[in-house]
């Protein structure tokens, strides 16, 4: 079944915020993608991290039906800053975040919208789904990026998204209320999605599509790469670089501890309490804790 074109923007204003760096590539398959949504957004804001490409020609000179804001970093300044302007930058009550080199499937937005109108307004929400994998030519690799990866959002807690994240920022929408949450977000968190991510399963809430929404594209077949690394090549690396393991995680959570800990669950504050006690512990203690989180769990 067809469905009709939507124009929301009186009602329902969704801001794309698009983040851009030397993309001219394939910058047309996406943008036309935009235009093919059934739920017309109210604007596509862009933000350019000093490409040297044509990338800001190609946004500029493509036809859209919706409006465009388009500007420029004075300088390299990276992802998470670059979709915190963004998103300072975007007048909707919804921020739907986008990446330069993947295409949007036609009923992403109209599905995030359902999807997140569930949540109320006064609770920072997120929205996120699946992905379809697909390489640098176009052609299907996957049809499930989750299955790949053996994600399963509805099996993750706080403790789970304090190790690792499982939020893909392309195919997140968030609300109003998470907006305002994520302007205070610091500047040398991880990444802006796993940010997003603590918030969301902390004292924000969450909603996933279980099926993809956006066709992810994988530069050298890294997704299948990732896949066949086995169980004693992880722990290898890491303890190759076990002077520096999770102590990204660890300053990231004393971040968001620093920031939230009041809005915390007693039982999220003594979970974020005791990941951070993991700083000073020794390499093999922290690799336990991560293989056995539900130990990890009890222990908080």
């Amino acid at each position: 079944m067809q469905h009709p074109i939507l124009n929301i923007k009186s009602e329902e204003p969704i801001s794309i915020a698009l983040a851009i760096y030397n993309g001219a590539k394939y910058l047309k398959e996406l943008l036309s993608s935009l235009e093919n949504q059934t739920v017309k957004p109210l604007e596509l804001v862009v933000v350019d991290d000093c490409s040297s490409d044509d990338s800001i020609k190609i946004v500029q000179d493509f036809p859209l039906s919706f409006e465009k804001k388009v500007c420029s970093n004075e300088k390299n300044m990276g992802p998470v800053y670059t979709f915190k302007k963004l998103a300072e930058l975007c007048s909707g009550n919804f921020i739907a975040f986008c990446d330069q080199d993947d295409i949007w499937l036609p009923q992403k937005l109209e599905h995030s919208l359902q999807a997140i109108k569930e949540i109320s307004d006064d609770i920072p929400g997120i929205i996120f789904s699946d992905l379809s994998v697909i390489d640098e030519n176009g052609k299907p690799i996957h049809e499930s990026y989750w299955k790949v990866r053996h994600v399963t959002p509805d099996r993750f807690s706080f403790v789970d998204i304090l190790f690792s994240n499982i939020i893909t920022g392309c195919t997140v929408m968030i609300n109003k209320a998470m907006i305002g949450e994520f302007l205070k977000m610091p500047s040398n968190v991880m990444m802006h999605d796993h940010w997003l991510a603590l918030i969301g399963y902390s004292f924000g809430k969450y909603s996933f599509i279980n099926e993809p929404t956006v066709l992810f594209r994988s530069h050298g077949n890294s997704v299948t790469s990732k896949s066949k690394v086995t169980t004693l090549q992880v722990f290898l690396n890491d303890f190759k670089n076990r002077d520096q393991y999770l102590q990204k995680n660890i300053q990231q959570a004393i971040e968001f501890k620093n920031l939230y800990f009041s809005k915390l669950s007693n039982r999220d504050a003594k979970t974020i309490t005791q990941f951070i006690k993991l700083q000073q512990k020794p390499f093999f203690y922290k690799r336990l804790r991560k293989d056995s989180r539900s130990l990890f769990r009890r222990l908080s």
